[in-house]
């Protein structure tokens, strides 16, 4: 359900950075009204279907979900669709099939579409932080991931794309995942992942700061706690990237700028109202919210996923920025995990990995944005 605000300078300034065929819209319109009886026809807006890989909208979508609760897809000329899959190959399937446009998903997974030469194109990064966690009781003697030698630990699942890139981690301190350290799948459920920890039937779980993110909301404080894992740079290798099919890249790209440009919106009012960002999540995911204030805890643990990273301000930070390099990083990492990723050799990304939106989606002024999103709010 999409929630419409009041006409605050902020939503004329969200029109104000939407795309220059808006504005051709209006003077064609304008021409029409003075050249006689003929009715004014209004543009169509542009349909975007988005599949998120989650079986619910998980406030840690929160890029891509406040921008259609706010009303900001539609200020720039889009009307959007948001689907739920379970994971990332099945919304690739979707895409492939032709039921959607992009995908928010895992980066693991997407790289394995590259792979296949899939006909879709990373456009967008929205996570700023490492997004791999260590959780273990809070009276664990493991504090640090060489003291994982030894342990049995849980993870996702046997096909989870995360378990190549702890596996990478851990072999940088000498530690081999399966052998030094041996798993087992327990799911991604916090109550089970808790249970299996506080019995002691796992010594610690390999996840994804969502996990993390989870624990610290449903679970009493001082229950868990993470691990430092060393060496972690924001931004270095992709996390969860948005994804859009080929043809709509070539046929449509001023569809997808505003797109991005909406996502863009949707985390930068997202961190500077954290509250009216909670109030439009709870909208979009009325089942996870009916206990609020265990939501709004939840929405505050995410926050930092999207936000611009140390050192960086709003203003100055582009949002969605992901690099070649990164990827190719990522590559190389699960190439070296081959055991766990199914990757045997490298590949070339041309094609698959296209930046040339990035500038476009944040050219605004996010500052003002920012600041006039701090007092608004919903109806």
């Amino acid at each position: 359900m999409t929630t419409r605000f009041q006409r605050t300078p902020l939503r004329r300034k969200a029109r104000a950075v939407g795309v220059a065929a808006l504005i051709a819209t209006l003077i064609t319109g304008l021409a029409a009204c003075g050249s006689g009886p003929e009715k004014q026809e209004t543009k169509a807006k542009e349909k975007i279907t988005i599949f998120l890989a989650a079986p619910v909208n998980s406030p840690a979508f929160y890029p891509v979900l406040v921008p259609k609760a706010m009303g900001f897809y539609e200020d720039l000329g889009l009307d959007v669709t948001i689907l739920n899959v379970d994971g990332s190959p099945a919304g690739i399937q979707q895409i492939l099939a032709g039921r959607g446009d992009a995908l928010f998903g895992a980066a693991s997974a997407i790289l394995a579409g590259f792979a296949d030469g899939k006909p879709i194109q990373a456009v967008y990064e929205p996570s700023t932080q490492e997004l791999l966690t260590v959780l273990v009781p809070d009276a664990s003697p493991i504090r640090k991931l060489e003291d994982l030698k030894g342990a049995l630990v849980g993870v996702r699942g046997p096909g989870a794309g995360e378990i190549a890139q702890h596996a990478a981690l851990l072999s940088s301190v000498g530690l081999t995942l399966g052998e030094d350290v041996k798993f087992v799948p327990v799911g991604s459920d916090v109550k089970v992942i808790n249970q299996q920890l506080a019995s002691g039937t796992i010594s610690a779980y390999l996840g994804v700061s969502v996990a993390a993110a989870e624990s610290k909301t449903y679970l009493p404080a001082g229950t868990l706690r993470e691990v430092p894992i060393p060496g972690a740079a924001a931004g270095a290798k992709p996390n969860s990237p948005i994804i859009f099919s080929e043809k709509m890249v070539k046929e449509k790209p001023q569809a997808v700028e505003a797109f991005l440009k909406a996502v863009v919106q949707g985390t930068i009012y997202t961190n500077a109202n954290p509250e009216g960002a909670a109030d439009a999540l709870a909208k979009m995911a009325p089942d996870l919210a009916k206990d609020r204030a265990k939501f709004d805890k939840y929405v505050t643990n995410v926050l930092p996923i999207a936000a611009p990273p140390a050192g960086e301000s709003i203003s100055s930070w582009n949002f969605g920025s992901m690099s070649m390099g990164g990827w190719k990083g990522l590559m190389d990492e699960s190439v070296s995990q081959s055991k766990f990723s199914g990757f045997t050799r490298s590949f070339s990304l041309e094609g698959f990995v296209n930046t040339s939106f990035i500038d476009k989606a944040n050219d605004f002024d996010k500052e003002a944005f920012a600041n006039e999103a701090k007092t608004l709010k919903s109806r």
